[in-house]
């Protein structure tokens, strides 16, 4: 986002909606006070908006101007703002992140060594070392501003967040009970229930949240309480009353629409994952009845599409899985559309998803044009997904799709194309059926040694495999190994 100094002076003076009250303040705070900002301050304003705007090149061209010429007391400012640059350039960036933090840090530092007394400066370089992952130094600086400065609010936050990063969770329970005696009315029990969480006290952490919404002036944020509680109970494998707390959410009539759909579909994933299906449908259902208008694209109706798509896959009614598949594919593009989604955007893992739940459905069905294709688009998508997070389902659903390809290619006797997406497939020894493709196509080939290789392989990892006649036609090397009545 990088304009010409002349293009971001007209953009900051011109752009009331983004630029007006931020420039107001910094214009107040340097006639309140403008000694703090020496002969550099009545441009500081500007290089606030422009770092907010991420306007980097307008901001650095105006601070590095003053360098050379300016005054101790204007320095000492001016080593700040570069540091406030920095900082915001490493957290836009992807680029060269830990040179960008590390050199904050330096202009942090030299503006205290110059004389600047902002409390805040110490702050702001625990804040870089927790971006640079050195715990040790971003708690050590964030007890340096508590001692400065005992009502520094974000100092103990960002110093129990830190302890809690580095799993010492008795020191981030203490930071955030001073924090409490320092600020009585502050509500700090969703940090405590989560670190509870993390130590195995599950029943202290229901304790917390349940102080925590008792405590929330804000009722209207119940939820949020009452949804870690009955995550709690989730957790404790205590089903009935995690049921029952998110239906006291469903049924609470302060809540919007978004809401009370992401809490039927909580509740129906939990009543399927506990083996209740006919339950979980019918919280679905309840979602997709659930609505502003007929077609409203709300993401959780997607949702639940696609989870009925899974669902009636599961119980072999493959025309509503590929119906509830199709439509959750569908409408998710018109929600995109309504909130002018970038492609971007999208929510690939969720995309891959009804794709695959597609295919899987389109396979039985025998159609084979709308499997491969739906199998593609996976492929496709799957290389947008975040690997961090997805990578080791990634790293099993790319061959597993290749064979599936492979094995819709030999149905359809296009050998060749077979050959080159099994080839793509090199566990042999964790899939059966891609043994048994290959033994199809040894066969072709009229290799009968290979032949037997495979088939031996095959029933190896599944001994009690059972061919029907539609097997036998795709598959015709079982001729001469199984006989089906």
């Amino acid at each position: 986002m990088d304009y010409t100094v002349t293009e971001h002076m007209q953009r900051l003076l011109d752009s009331d909606e983004d630029y007006e009250g931020l420039s107001n303040y910094y214009k107040t705070k340097y006639k309140e006070n403008p000694r703090e900002f020496g002969r550099y301050g009545y441009k500081r304003f500007y290089i606030k908006g422009a770092i907010e705007c991420e306007a980097y090149k307008y901001a650095h061209i105006m601070i590095t101007s003053y360098l050379k010429s300016s005054d101790k007391d204007t320095l000492k400012i001016i080593y700040e703002d570069l540091g406030d640059l920095d900082y915001a350039f490493a957290t836009q960036k992807a680029k060269h992140k830990d040179f960008w933090l590390n050199r904050s840090v330096k202009n942090f530092e030299q503006a205290i060594k110059l004389g600047n007394s902002h409390v805040e400066l110490y702050y702001k370089i625990a804040r870089a070392y927790d971006k640079l992952n050195l715990n040790d130094k971003a708690i050590r600086y964030c007890k340096t501003a508590i001692e400065k400065d005992s009502s520094y609010y974000s100092a103990y936050y960002l110093k129990a967040e830190l302890y809690e990063n580095v799993e010492q969770y008795d020191d981030a329970l203490q930071t955030f009970k001073d924090l409490k005696n320092r600020f009585e009315k502050e509500n700090i029990y969703y940090s405590v229930g989560k670190i509870y969480e993390h130590k195995g006290d599950i029943n202290k952490a229901i304790n917390a949240y349940q102080n925590g919404y008792e405590e929330d002036e804000d009722k209207d944020d119940y939820y949020i309480y009452r949804s870690e509680i009955a995550a709690c109970y989730e957790k404790m494998e205590d089903y009935k009353n995690a049921l029952k707390v998110y239906n006291s959410i469903i049924k609470d009539k302060s809540g919007n629409v978004y809401r009370n759909t992401y809490f039927c579909n909580k509740t129906a994933a939990l009543c399927v994952r506990i083996g209740d299906v006919k339950k979980g449908i019918k919280y679905y259902q309840k979602t997709l009845k659930t609505r502003v208008n007929k077609e409203s694209p709300n993401y959780n109706r997607c949702v639940a599409y696609k989870e009925l798509s899974n669902i009636y896959y599961g119980k072999k009614d493959y025309k509503k899985a590929l119906r509830y598949a199709n439509k959750a594919l569908e409408l998710y593009r018109k929600y995109m559309k309504l909130w002018e989604m970038q492609e971007s955007d999208t929510d690939f893992a969720f995309v891959a998803d009804c794709y695959i739940f597609i295919a899987n459905a389109a396979v039985p069905l025998k159609l084979y044009t709308k499997a491969i294709n739906g199998y593609n688009k996976v492929l496709e998508y799957i290389q947008y997904m975040d690997k961090e997070q997805y990578g080791p389902w990634m790293e099993k659903a790319v061959p597993n799709i290749n064979m599936a390809i492979g094995e819709i290619y030999i149905r359809l006797s296009k050998m060749e194309k077979a050959q080159e997406y099994l080839n793509k497939y090199p566990q042999e020894q964790t899939y059966p059926e891609y043994n048994l493709c290959m033994a199809e196509i040894a066969y072709r080939n009229n290799d009968k040694a290979k032949t037997k290789y495979y088939y031996k392989k095959f029933k190896e990892l599944k001994s009690d495999a059972k061919f029907d006649k539609e097997d036998l036609l795709a598959f015709t090397f079982l001729k001469d190994f199984v006989v089906v009545k």
